[in-house]
């Protein structure tokens, strides 16, 4: 058995791994601190889940990042864990932390389009704490208080930067203005992404 500890110090990476010889096995913490979500999005998880086979050997094992201080105003922690086996990389299991708000659940992969190398992601956000909704995207308490988890999916063209958000759905039943069409919102930051909130809210 061979052990990997980082020292305790204030550094924003460091990881805490233990790898069994006898067979191979690998299972590794990786905690990573302020940052960007962006980087993760655009150039970790990617380059993570797009590793070539041949460059995995015979790795097995689980890792998991913990991600705390998230440089996004409304994302502020969370967890990804991923299975390395057979040659292959599986994102088990993604949930962010919504400060006192709530948990997203959310499902991961990456598409080509046209040349443009597009992230996808299909995410339930579960509301634990409704005053602190209301009072983060602005609306008023009575118009949350029979919400419990907003559906919604997001991509994002990687090339150009462009978000889109749309398959809104509240407690799992579609929202009126997607039965007329799949809507489709661009949105450009945090700002954005509230004022829609807002919007689909109060609708």
């Amino acid at each position: 058995l061979i052990t990997l500890k980082s020292p305790d110090n204030s550094n924003n990476i460091k990881i805490d791994t233990e790898i069994e010889l006898s067979p191979f096995y690998l299972n590794s913490n990786i905690y990573l601190n302020k940052q960007n979500l962006n980087f993760l999005v655009d150039e970790l998880i990617f380059s993570i889940l797009n590793l070539k086979s041949d460059l995995l050997g015979n790795l097995n094992g689980d890792i998991n990042f913990i991600l705390t201080n998230i440089e996004h105003e409304i994302i502020r922690n969370g967890n990804i864990s991923l299975n390395i086996s057979q040659k292959t990389i599986k994102l088990n299991e993604v949930l962010l932390n919504v400060g006192d708000i709530g948990q997203i659940e959310t499902e991961i992969n990456y598409i080509k389009k046209n040349d443009d190398t597009i992230f996808h992601s299909s995410n339930t956000l579960i509301i634990k704490n409704k005053k602190k909704f209301a009072k983060k995207f602005q609306v008023k308490l009575d118009t949350v208080k029979n919400i419990n988890t907003i559906y919604f999916e997001i991509e994002k063209n990687i090339n150009t930067g462009l978000i889109s958000i749309f398959d809104i759905k509240i407690n799992q039943a579609a929202h009126e203005e997607k039965n007329k069409g799949k809507s489709r919102y661009n949105i450009k930051n945090s700002q954005e992404l509230k004022s829609l909130v807002k919007k689909i809210i109060n609708s």
